[in-house]
């Protein structure tokens, strides 16, 4: 309703790496309140101090050479708290390091916005130069795909299938009237054949924003009202799935 009620396209990568693999390598962070934010919640285990270990486990920070990069390598980042042996390479441009990008975030702080700091602190608001996820060394984009699943292509125990649409979760109850509900399989499209699968351990959904809670939806945990809208079995009521979704804006200038 903000934007006069337009519809939005939304592109999202169906490949492998998803949409890592066409985002636009902002390498960026929330603050530090929005994730305790989740905690207080109920979500345990969700809150800053908790997920820090992990950002610093996925990522390598790579400086850039103090000829052209001092400034970016101690005022703008902190390295006592990167990354250093993670599969994503993080960088500055060499190109970032110019007048420009030295004097604006100054700027923004002469304009009485916060200090800017290594966002990696909590504090992911004011005036920054921001990060992306390319490495260096080849000067390609590092995402999921080629940080986590090139490396691991050729595993034994890996079995990678693709042009598969994802029906739902297979589930079974622990008695017919339990609250409880145990994830034992999928079910999936593929060449226009249904297949269903049993899970010997555990199933782990990564859908991403929006995938995630549609496939949820369609095996049966969501609001009732949707659910039954569209004749799905409800299993758990939550009317919390697939809702109250926000994006981000992004407002790019070019000169």
């Amino acid at each position: 309703k903000h934007t006069g009620n337009r519809v939005h396209g939304w592109p999202r990568g169906e490949c492998l790496g998803g949409s890592s693999a066409i985002n636009y390598q902002m390498f960026s962070h929330p603050s530090k309140q929005d994730l305790d934010n989740w905690a207080e919640l109920g979500n345990k285990g969700w809150n800053w101090d908790e997920l820090v270990p992990y950002f610093r486990k996925f990522e390598k920070y790579n400086p850039l050479s103090e000829k052209v990069g001092h400034v970016f390598n101690h005022e703008y980042i902190d390295p006592l708290l990167r990354g250093t042996n993670g599969p994503i390479q993080i960088s500055f441009s060499e190109n970032d390091a110019n007048f420009l990008q030295e004097v604006w975030p100054g700027t923004c702080k002469r304009a009485g916005y916060p200090e800017p700091r290594d966002p990696r602190s909590g504090s992911a608001l004011g005036g920054f130069n921001q990060l992306t996820t390319v490495d260096p060394k080849t000067v390609t984009r590092s995402y999921s795909a080629s940080a986590y699943y090139a490396p691991n292509a050729e595993r034994s125990d890996l079995f990678v299938l693709t042009d598969a649409v994802v029906s739902k979760i297979v589930f079974d109850r622990d008695r017919p009237t339990s609250p409880t509900l145990t994830a034992t399989g999928v079910e999936f499209t593929v060449d226009g054949q249904t297949y269903s699968i049993k899970a010997s351990k555990e199933v782990l959904l990564c859908a991403g924003a929006i995938q995630s809670p549609q496939v949820l939806e369609l095996s049966g945990i969501g609001a009732r009202s949707v659910l039954e809208k569209h004749n799905i079995e409800v299993m758990i009521e939550n009317p919390g799935v697939g809702e109250n979704l926000q994006d981000h804006a992004a407002v790019p200038m070019c000169w």
